[in-house]
């Protein structure tokens, strides 16, 4: 039978550090959260409690939490690497000892570690790809958990990515083929 996410995740990336598994294992399952995953992980909702103790807590506050999302895309973790390492060139230019604070600096460490991707023409061609209704149609979210997951067959793509069974309409034909060529841009 298929192995578990946690057997998965335990095989994929080996690691006795708790901290790291439990990211990895928020990064996988990311899209469960109704909250933005980058919100939890830098603690911006969560860092403030006495703030938002004095606000009413009602829809009105998590709508705004939205809001400020409206314009996001979807990005491979190999685009977080390649624009946090371009900003750390820009700041040590201006600032010779520049270094970023700790969760940015986190969060370029996590990018490094797990990034799938060796080339931004590789990332922009694949998303183009994915991304056309003619041939694939998928969605930015799926685009964007295909490209960091990187899974090696269509059980594991359906695991991972629940909203891929959508796609299968017409047969698996197009998730295989899409999984296919997200191996054939991953670093492996």
């Amino acid at each position: 039978g298929a192995a578990s996410p946690e057997d998965w995740r335990k095989e994929r990336f080996p690691t006795t550090d708790r901290r790291l598994r439990v990211a990895t294992s928020s990064i996988l399952s990311a899209f469960h959260f109704p909250l933005p995953f980058f919100l939890l992980c830098s603690g911006a909702v969560g860092s403030r409690p006495a703030a938002m103790a004095e606000k009413k807590s009602n829809v009105d506050d998590i709508n705004e939490i939205y809001e400020s999302f409206d314009n996001a895309k979807m990005l491979f973790m190999s685009e977080v690497e390649h624009i946090l390492s371009e900003t750390l060139k820009a700041r040590k230019a201006e600032t010779v000892n520049y270094e970023f604070g700790q969760v940015v600096e986190k969060a370029y460490n996590y990018s490094q570690r797990f990034g799938t991707f060796n080339d931004q023409n590789q990332m922009t061609h694949l998303k183009g790809q994915l991304s056309d209704p003619v041939n694939y149609g998928f969605q930015q979210h799926e685009i964007a958990l295909l490209g960091n997951l990187c899974p090696d067959n269509l059980d594991e793509a359906l695991h991972l990515i629940p909203s891929l069974k959508q796609h299968m309409e017409d047969g698996s034909d197009k998730v295989e083929k899409a999984i296919v060529q997200v191996q054939s841009f991953c670093r492996h």
